[in-house]
């Protein structure tokens, strides 16, 4: 049996250029109670209520509202966390935003099993990554409906804080991913994420 080959083109040969990576915003928001439902067929279903927080950023600022924002989880048998967050932010203009992310946190069964308890872990000792779109009829913020934006997120209780990283139009910086660390190096300096969900 023949082994494929995979040839990757040459860099000017590829049609799009790899994405530039802005700072964008921060979340903070502090969690309510879990509600278990328990174990179904894809994984074990929690919702993990936000229950108010701050978006801080340079263009962006305003506070998560309660009621209407949560994480509709999937906890797989090994721990793994796959999240469906959507949420609502209030820009201190009054802007609604809806906000959904689609992330995944995993870590060592010891590190998991600490979440788990509800007890701290360094942001270092599991990843948490998410997607995020978001959603606003504001005329002059109809560029996040069209934007591209990731997240590196830990969990530090009682609450959570998610840097969030947009797409930029122009190569404003460029970005490394490493088993653990997501960095951006914005003009000249090294800018590393840092994110911690409470």
């Amino acid at each position: 049996m023949r082994t494929p080959t995979i040839r990757r083109r040459p860099l000017d040969e590829r049609p799009a250029s790899p994405p530039f990576l802005d700072p964008g915003l921060r979340l903070e928001a502090t969690l309510g109670e879990p509600l278990d439902l328990g174990d179904l067929v894809q994984g074990r279903r929690r919702i993990v209520p936000l229950t108010g927080g701050t978006l801080a950023g340079p263009e962006l600022n305003g506070k998560l509202l309660p009621g209407s924002s949560a994480d509709w989880q999937i906890v797989l048998p090994d721990g793994t966390a796959l999240g469906d967050i959507r949420y609502t932010l209030q820009t201190d203009d009054g802007i609604l935003l809806y906000v959904r992310s689609r992330s995944v946190r995993h870590g060592s069964a010891d590190v998991v099993a600490r979440l788990a308890r509800g007890e701290d872990a360094g942001a270092s000792e599991y990843t948490f990554r998410t997607s995020t779109q978001i959603e606003t009829a504001a005329p002059g913020l109809e560029w996040l409906n069209k934007g591209v934006f990731i997240s590196v997120g830990a969990v530090r209780l009682p609450g959570l804080v998610r840097d969030v990283l947009a797409e930029a139009a122009a190569p404003v910086c460029t970005y490394s991913a490493g088993a653990r660390r997501l960095a951006a190096t914005v003009g000249g300096d090294c800018w590393a994420m840092t994110s911690v969900l409470s």
